[in-house]
């Protein structure tokens, strides 16, 4: 039995594990680890301007193209001319999100997620605009 007075102050699992680590530092061992296993980590990586514009005009590309087609088959397959400047427009959008993107996607740390996202929907937005125009061609 450990002698009460002279272990006053002391942990409990101090008194009874003297000579090697207690469990209650073990514990705090081990969570020290875990603790520092799950911090975040923080960077100087930024999201480029660059390619936030990017993917928006690559989104606004996209989204051009669809709203033309389907307003044109909702039409009965007749295109007022405004759905082609609309294209014609997401054509250059495209090309300009590309190119940023491109450029954003060049530079040193950043977050690369816009510009990958930004050059990604660009060309999906001139492969659309590319196949439309072949599918006219071939199709007319």
């Amino acid at each position: 039995m450990p002698n009460m007075e002279q272990d006053k102050g002391k942990n409990r699992d101090e008194v009874f594990f003297p000579e090697e680590e207690s469990p209650a530092a073990k514990r705090k061992k081990k969570r020290k680890l875990i603790r520092r296993r799950s911090r975040f980590v923080f960077t100087d990586n930024r999201h480029p301007s660059s390619g936030i514009m990017s993917a928006v005009l690559g989104l606004l590309a996209v989204s051009s193209v669809a709203a033309a087609v389907v307003m044109t088959e909702k039409a009965g397959g007749i295109s007022p001319s405004r759905y082609a400047v609309a294209v014609v427009l997401a054509f250059i959008y495209g090309v300009s999100g590309l190119i940023l993107g491109i450029y954003a996607r060049t530079r040193k740390n950043i977050f690369t997620f816009f510009p990958n996202a930004g050059i990604g929907l660009s060309l999906t937005g001139i492969l659309l605009i590319a196949g439309l125009f072949l599918l006219g061609i071939y199709a007319g």
